[in-house]
């Protein structure tokens, strides 16, 4: 992920898609912090849901993403949406005991359009649209 073109994008793209059921499911934000920027809504959105997880002792289980396809689009030379169909497997919040507190169904197909940004020699999210695959 270290490049800074079209291939680097795709693959900070692709990780952090899949860093997101991690950090549900682990709380762990180490690597969502470093790659957040402060003005990504989606990014801060996952980081408050981690807060009340914690305050609660739940944390999620499942929601494996599977990527299907991703596509990028040059904004500049150091900018870049990557547009990313995949699906997610089924969700349950669990408590510390595992017992179940609520669920999500998985869901069809959806994208995801993350604009990311490459700045000394690291990759940042500064924004993420989800919608429904059509």
């Amino acid at each position: 992920m270290k490049r800074g073109d079209e291939v680097g994008a795709k693959a900070a793209a692709e990780y952090f898609s899949l860093l997101t059921p991690y950090v549900l499911a682990t709380l762990d934000t180490k690597e969502w912090d470093k790659m957040s920027l402060k003005d990504c809504n989606f990014c801060a959105g996952v980081s408050s849901d981690v807060d009340k997880y914690r305050n609660a002792n739940h944390h999620e289980t499942g929601g494996d993403v599977t990527l299907k396809s991703a596509s990028v689009t040059v904004i500049s030379e150091t900018s870049f949406r990557v547009h990313i169909t995949a699906s997610e497997s089924a969700s349950q919040l669990v408590d510390a005991s595992g017992k179940p507190v609520g669920s999500s169904s998985p869901g069809d197909l959806f994208t995801l359009d993350i604009l990311l940004h490459h700045e000394d020699g690291e990759w940042r999210v500064r924004g993420v649209g989800v919608n429904e695959a059509q």
